[in-house]
C-alpha cells in the first residue's frame, strides 16, 4: 500500500490543506497516514471547460484500490475541494490501482517490501 494523493489546482490553498488532503487520503484507503504521500501544487496555469475559474485535476493511487471504492473517494475528495471553494463539477479525478511491481520504494519495489 502507498496512497498517493496528488492535487492540482488554478487557486492558491490555505497552508494547512495539505495536512487535511493527508488525513482524508488516510481515512479514504484505509490506510495509516504514516503510508500516505500527499502532494499540492496550488496556482496552477490550469482551465477547465475553457474558464480560469477554480478549477482542479486530481490523482488518487493506491495498490489494491478497489472500483467500489471510487464513489465514496469521490464524495470526500468533492467535500475537501469543496472548502476552499473549488466546484466538484470543475474537477476530474484519476484513479489508479498499480501493482506493487511498479512503484519503487528504498532502492527496489513495493512488492520485494512486503514479501
Amino acid at each position: 500500500s502507498m496512497p498517493i494523493f496528488h492535487i492540482r489546482t488554478n487557486i492558491e490553498l490555505p497552508d494547512d490543506f495539505i495536512a487535511k488532503a493527508s488525513k482524508l487520503a488516510a481515512t479514504l484507503s484505509r490506510k495509516e497516514e504514516s503510508r500516505i504521500l500527499a502532494l499540492v501544487d496550488d496556482k496552477k496555469k490550469l482551465l477547465f471547460g475553457g474558464t480560469n475559474e477554480p478549477a482542479a485535476m486530481i490523482t488518487f493511487k493506491s495498490i489494491g484500490l478497489k472500483v467500489e471504492d471510487h464513489i465514496g473517494i469521490s464524495k470526500g475528495i468533492a467535500d475537501l475541494i469543496s472548502s476552499v471553494g473549488i466546484s466538484p463539477d470543475r474537477a476530474y479525478i484519476d484513479f489508479h490501482s498499480p501493482k506493487a511491481t511498479d512503484i519503487g520504494k528504498s532502492g527496489t519495489t513495493i512488492a520485494e517490501l512486503i514479501k
